[in-house]
């Protein structure tokens, strides 16, 4: 069973470096950013306007609720 960890390899950060230089005059929205990886590479590519979200507490939330605690 494979598990997600929530970071791009080393490979695919290449290829994103690659093929999202062509839009950096563009905005970028960012679905899903973890530890922010697909953001910081944008950025150091002269990204000006990134809109990126924290999956972390969306994830603390869930685990709680289901849990049974008390999610405020």
């Amino acid at each position: 069973m494979d598990v997600f960890v929530g970071a791009i390899n080393r490979d695919m950060r290449q290829i994103l470096a690659k093929t999202a230089g062509s839009y950096s005059d563009l905005p970028a929205y960012v679905g899903c950013s973890g530890n922010f990886t697909v953001e910081r590479i944008l950025a150091d590519m002269g990204f000006e306007e990134i809109h990126g979200n924290d999956v972390t507490l969306y994830s603390c939330a869930l685990g709680g609720h289901l849990a049974g605690e008390d999610v405020e």
